[in-house]
């Protein structure tokens, strides 16, 4: 089964992705309070997140995931990361997890063998340098993949000589970049499917972010955790622009 993200304008088809990624929500909070955070510059709906036999059950059903992404909020903060991560089978590819890097500790109980482990650190002003370095050293150990990304008007200012070497990508440059290709969608209603399916906290899928955070079925994908089929179905909309960087 591909998925892939279609949106219908005056009959026009246009298809800016084809990508197989699943992205588990599985944290609502985060033990930072950063201003520029896009998760909560709306209000989130806290939800307990599922036991992780949950996640491997669904994804044992699924021969199409090329990628795993596991999201919040901060993700170490659940306590089932490693568990979750040490169970998945051969039938997805890489897992991203994007984090802090506050608790390399739960990263560390990842299994040894597993090498198809990317992080993605967001780098902030509070970031906690002596835990960084520890994830650092950790990935440097076991040979995962690592980018990091920050926001400019959340960089830290007192970046330590030997983080120094790594490049920082700025966060905005998708949403840029979004807004550049399809600013004029902006207020307009179409039928579309995202570029990657959002599981949320609560166990429904999610067309966006703002599903994610509100729990709002207005936006769920209409099959959830529990369901037995998983359906890929377009959904109704009007295009804000907090919208043009999951195109």
């Amino acid at each position: 089964l591909d998925l892939y993200i279609y949106i219908y304008i005056k009959e026009k088809l246009m298809n800016p992705s084809e990508k197989k990624i699943i992205c588990f929500q599985v944290s609502d909070v985060c033990n930072f309070n950063c201003e520029s955070c896009h998760w909560f510059s709306e209000k989130v709906k806290v939800v307990v997140p599922y036991s992780y036999k949950k996640y491997i059950n669904f994804l044992s059903k699924l021969n199409w995931v090329d990628r795993v992404i596991l999201s919040g909020g901060e993700p170490t903060l659940w306590k089932e990361l490693d568990l979750f991560i040490n169970s998945t089978g051969n039938n997805i590819g890489e897992i991203n997890i994007y984090t802090n890097g506050s608790y390399p500790e739960i990263l560390e109980r990842i299994n040894k063998k597993r090498k198809n482990i990317y992080i993605r650190l967001s780098i902030h002003q509070e970031a906690k340098w002596d835990k960084i370095e520890t994830l650092i050293m950790l990935i440097s150990e076991r040979k995962w993949k690592l980018k990091v990304y920050s926001y400019e008007s959340s960089l830290p200012k007192n970046i330590p000589d030997w983080f120094s070497k790594f490049y920082i990508k700025n966060n905005k440059e998708q949403s840029i970049n979004g807004f550049i290709k399809y600013k004029d969608l902006i207020s307009k209603e179409i039928l579309c499917q995202p570029r990657m399916i959002y599981i949320g906290t609560d166990g429904e899928a999610y067309s966006c972010e703002k599903g994610l955070r509100s729990k709002n079925k207005k936006y769920s994908l209409g099959f959830n955790l529990d369901s037995g089929k998983v359906k890929f179905n377009f959904r109704k909309c009007k295009v804000e622009q907090s919208c043009l960087g999951s195109f």
